[in-house]
C-alpha cells in the first residue's frame, strides 16, 4: 500500500508571522480618525450640556397659600430670592399631573427646628407643568427642589479649567 506523502506546510515561518502580524494601513488610520472624532464629539457634549445643582427639601402649603420649604443649614447660602423651585405634591402624582413650577420669594432661619425656611409667592392657583388646575386640598405637602446653579458636566468633572 503506497503511502500519500503529507505536504510539507511550514506554519511558523517568518512570512507568514509577518503577514499576519501587519495591520492594514487604512484600517488604522480610519479607526484613530474614528476614535479621534468620537472622543471630540464627547468632549463637545461635556462643554455643552449643563446639568442644574439641586436643593431638596420638605414642602407644605400653609392657610396663607404659601409655600414652605425646609432645607439643611449647609445648602442655605446657595439659595437665592427668585431662584427656580419644583414642587413634587405628594397628593398628586408628578406622572400624571406634573409639578408645580414656582420661584424663592423669601427665606428664614427657624431656631426650632435649626433649619432654614424658604417661603414662596402665594399659590392659590396650583397650576402644573401639565396646564393641570389642583384643587387645594386642607393639607398639601410634598418634595421641593430648588435649582440654585446650572454648570457645564466638563466644568464638573474637571474644575480646575477655566471654561
Amino acid at each position: 500500500m503506497p503511502t500519500q506523502q503529507q505536504p510539507n506546510i511550514e506554519l511558523r515561518s517568518e512570512e507568514i508571522q509577518e503577514l499576519l502580524a501587519r495591520v492594514p494601513s487604512s484600517i488604522l488610520r480610519w479607526g484613530i480618525t474614528a476614535l479621534f472624532f468620537c472622543l471630540l464629539l464627547a468632549f463637545a457634549a461635556a462643554c455643552l450640556v449643563k446639568l442644574p445643582e439641586r436643593i431638596r427639601g420638605n414642602f407644605a402649603l400653609d392657610s396663607s397659600h404659601k409655600g414652605i420649604i425646609e432645607i439643611p443649614i449647609e445648602s442655605s447660602g446657595m439659595v437665592q430670592v427668585g431662584q427656580v423651585i419644583a414642587v413634587e405634591l405628594d397628593n398628586y402624582p408628578s406622572a400624571k399631573f406634573g409639578k408645580l413650577k414656582t420661584t424663592v420669594d423669601s427665606m428664614a432661619y427657624d431656631y426650632q427646628r435649626e433649619t432654614y425656611v424658604v417661603y414662596t409667592p402665594d399659590l392659590s392657583n396650583l397650576e402644573t407643568t401639565f396646564g393641570q388646575e389642583l384643587q387645594a386640598l386642607p393639607v398639601v405637602t410634598g418634595r421641593a427642589s430648588i435649582t440654585v446653579e446650572e454648570q457645564a458636566v466638563i466644568k464638573r468633572l474637571l474644575p480646575f479649567i477655566p471654561i
